[in-house]
């Protein structure tokens, strides 16, 4: 993570919801301090996927409004105690869709704000991925130039 700490993309959302949006950049880590996640129980959040071993994720995500950008949410997965999954708020706001953004986040930072106790050196990216919640409307979003850089 420390070696390449900054991830950066281009997005355009063209439809809302009146929450979060249900599409979102989803990064998980590993070797941060915590027991990994086993692949069954994050199948429930993410259903037909086979992710790599993790122990910390943290979702990118575009919120109902723009006053909401720069919220960061540790909660908690599956019932457990220990605060496994984080969500930022990269961007948001119904004004917001319909353009192309272009963003960059730092994980170092945003990892630490998490989960601060964790020993930072020894984490990794184990992926970075797109996925969708489920919603009762037709949602479209496109992503570009996705890269994770220094």
């Amino acid at each position: 993570l420390l070696a390449t700490p900054y991830l950066s993309w281009r997005w355009k959302l063209q439809s809302g919801s009146q929450g979060n949006h249900p599409i979102r950049i989803v990064i998980g880590f590993s070797e941060g301090g915590a027991a990994p996640i086993e692949r069954s129980t994050f199948t429930q959040l993410f259903p037909g996927s086979a992710l790599p071993r993790h122990d910390r994720v943290l979702t990118l995500l575009w919120a109902p409004s723009a006053l909401m950008r720069g919220n960061l949410e540790p909660i908690a997965v599956s019932g457990k105690s220990k605060k496994l999954e984080a969500h930022y708020a990269v961007r948001g706001g119904a004004e917001n869709i319909g353009f192309w953004w272009p963003e960059t986040v730092d994980l170092a930072s945003l990892y630490k704000s998490s989960w601060p106790t964790d020993t930072q050196s020894s984490v990794q990216v184990r992926f970075i991925g797109v996925t969708s919640a489920a919603s009762k409307f037709r949602m479209t979003a496109f992503f570009s130039d996705l890269r994770l850089s220094r």
